[in-house]
């Protein structure tokens, strides 16, 4: 158990799982559906995620612990809790600068 619990999941892979899931049942409100911006792990003891994503108010709970069922089934953490933390992604706005007036 002790083994399990000290499981690190490279970003890359942890990426695709969660983007598999997100493509096969995404989540959606009207026009807006969930992208995810990033994930990583963040603690070994008690195994926790970091996902970024673009509209943090699409991942309800019950979608927070369907991405956890995905990631168990690929690595099963037996016997260990999972914590998932989702949050908003900074948008990078990007800046107009004006065009100098010619004369």
């Amino acid at each position: 158990m002790v083994r399990e619990r000290r499981q690190r999941i490279p970003s890359k892979q942890l990426m695709n799982i969660m983007s598999e899931n997100i493509i096969q049942k995404p989540p959606s409100s009207g026009r807006r559906h969930l992208k995810l911006k990033f994930a990583t792990q963040a603690n070994l003891m008690t195994p926790t995620f970091l996902v970024f994503v673009n509209h943090i108010d699409l991942a309800t709970s019950s979608y927070v612990r369907f991405l956890e069922s995905s990631i168990r089934q690929h690595y099963p953490f037996i016997g260990t809790p999972i914590r998932i933390l989702v949050r908003a992604s900074k948008r990078k706005e990007k800046r107009i600068t004006p065009k100098p007036k010619s004369k």
